[in-house]
């Protein structure tokens, strides 16, 4: 399973412990997106940012939709269809 984790809060009177969760999950920007699998380290982590983060188990359609319009390869070349 892999989830999708966002970002909806900003650095503002945030925590030191729960920023640097938020830089291990390289979520360093509001509504920045990071898929990460359903492990219990990660799991741990989403629960202590709960309050400056949204998650959810993300589908294949979703994913596929995700990384053709949003991903990037090496060199910040966009993903095309070749």
């Amino acid at each position: 399973m892999l989830f999708s984790v966002i970002r909806v809060r900003g650095r503002i009177n945030v925590r030191n412990d729960i920023e640097k969760t938020l830089q291990m999950l390289r979520l360093t920007r509001v509504n920045h997106c990071v898929l990460v699998n359903d492990t219990d380290s990660y799991k741990g982590m989403l629960k202590k940012a709960k309050d400056y983060i949204t998650w959810g188990e993300i589908n294949k359609e979703t994913l596929i939709e995700l990384i053709k319009r949003r991903g990037r390869l090496i060199g910040d070349k966009p993903i095309t269809e070749d």
